[in-house]
Order: structure tokens, then sequence, then C-alpha cells
């Protein structure tokens, strides 16, 4: 959801919003950025599901990068 749906809901938005260039390749990269590792210190400080959080920051990590890239090819025009 969060490489795929996120990013695709933004270019919708800014599409539907009337946006011009270079805004909706910025926002829709921004959006495609992975899980922030905050997320994973609070799960940490108050012993919430940890290890799945970790897991999440770590996969969104390295799997942001092809996407990204993908978005930067598809709206480089």
């Amino acid at each position: 959801l969060k490489l795929l749906v996120m990013p695709a809901l933004t270019w919708a938005l800014c599409v539907a919003f009337g946006l011009s260039a270079p805004a909706p390749c910025v926002a829709t990269t921004i959006a495609a950025l992975p899980t922030a590792p905050n997320v994973y210190n609070y799960a940490a400080t108050y012993r919430r599901a940890e290890t799945q959080v970790r897991d999440t920051v770590f996969l969104t990590t390295f799997a942001s990068l092809p996407v990204i890239a993908t978005i930067a090819w598809l709206l480089a025009a």
C-alpha cells in the first residue's frame, strides 16, 4: 500500500486539482518515500509490534528505490 497505492492516489489528486509540472512529479515521489524510522522509535518506546515495524521500514526502504525510479521515468516530461 505504501509504495503503490499512496503514490498513485497522490498522482490522481494532483491531476484532479490540475497541478502543473513539476508539482505532480515531486508530490508523487515524496509519497513513494519509505516508511520513516521514527515509526520504529514509537513502536520500540511503547513495546508494540516492534518486529513488524522493523521489517516494514527495512522492506519499504529497499522497495522504494525502483518505485521512485519508475515515477521519475514516467513523470519526467
